[in-house]
């Protein structure tokens, strides 16, 4: 009594379809493993940590470049100091080719301000000038004054005589300086006091050296300039400040040529001289203090400026190509008499 139903023929189809469409067992074969992932490049620690460095580089590159942070700027190094034996002549006769300052040297006189305004009567030669530069100096006998009238000093200074108590006078409004031979103003029994200090720098080269006796007001101001001599500075009072340049950088410095009055002199200053460009230049520096000796090589470019009212005995002795063209005139002289 029942009826049967024919089978449905598109459901029947799709069946058939799927299962043919089923992938295949290979049961001859090994069943393939599955490929494994690739590792990451950074583990999860490393990312954050490189994610924290690359954000400090960010605000540091914004800071400095909005101001907020600025890079350390180059700074112009320090002259060298060194101990000081007994006899200092010895340290100085070694051909040294750096500047360098000893500490605490003997035969120092003790010497300031007061003592000096005290004992000594007349400075002869001493410089004044309404600005605090003292250069560069000008010597009308060099040959480029004599062939060419528009060759003129550059300084503002004159020169007098004055006393030692005016020279120091704190109410005095033009601003000095003084640089003479220790044998020209000063008396013996101040000499005295300074005897070994002068047999020690003529001990270096007996026949060519020459000490002077410099004073310097508050912020006078000695122009860059270069000598052939070796330069021995002590300073007995007061406070000056040194900026130096090696030889062979002055070429961009512009000095004063051999025939000219103002020789071996600057044409402009250093300190205006941004510090960047000093370094670059290989500059030193010191700030000389009371008990100290300062050493210069022959041809080296110095710019002093005392920032106290100082007191300096410096030694001059005369270098080997010096001493070698002194010999050679002194040979062409006797020999142009021979002949």
């Amino acid at each position: 009594g029942s009826v049967a139903t024919a089978p449905d023929r598109s459901k029947m189809g799709k069946s058939a379809k799927n299962q043919s469409e089923k992938p295949k067992k290979n049961h001859g074969a090994a069943t393939a493993e599955p490929a494994p992932s690739p590792a990451p490049l950074l583990s999860a620690s490393n990312a954050r940590r490189f994610g924290v460095q690359m954000l400090s580089m960010l605000c540091l590159l914004a800071a400095w470049k909005t101001g907020v942070l600025k890079p350390p700027a180059a700074q112009v190094k320090q002259v060298p100091r060194r101990p000081t034996g007994m006899h200092f002549s010895k340290t100085l006769s070694l051909g040294h080719m750096q500047p360098f300052v000893l500490e605490r040297p003997l035969g120092l006189p003790a010497w300031d301000t007061a003592v000096l305004a005290a004992q000594l009567d007349m400075l002869t030669g001493v410089l004044s000038s309404p600005e605090p530069e003292f250069g560069p100096a000008f010597d009308a006998s060099r040959p480029l004054a004599q062939l060419n009238a528009q060759v003129r000093p550059r300084h503002k200074y004159t020169e007098s005589n004055m006393t030692a108590r005016k020279f120091f006078a704190r109410a005095a409004t033009a601003h000095h300086q003084y640089s003479q031979h220790v044998s020209l103003d000063v008396s013996p029994g101040l000499r005295s006091q300074i005897e070994y200090l002068e047999k020690e720098i003529v001990a270096i080269y007996p026949q060519a050296s020459s000490v002077t006796l410099d004073l310097d007001r508050e912020d006078a101001v000695t122009p860059c300039r270069s000598r052939a001599e070796h330069t021995i500075i002590t300073l007995s009072d007061g406070a000056k400040k040194f900026l130096l340049i090696p030889p062979a950088r002055a070429a961009s410095l512009r000095v004063f040529p051999h025939l000219h009055p103002s020789a071996g002199w600057c044409r402009s200053r250093l300190s205006p001289v941004p510090e960047m460009v000093l370094v670059g230049a290989q500059a030193v520096q010191v700030t000389l203090a009371p008990g100290e000796l300062l050493y210069i090589p022959p041809l080296w470019t110095v710019e002093a400026v005392a920032e106290r009212p100082s007191v300096s005995v410096v030694g001059l002795v005369q270098s080997g190509p010096q001493r070698a063209s002194a010999a050679i005139r002194r040979g062409g002289g006797a020999g142009g008499g021979r002949g």
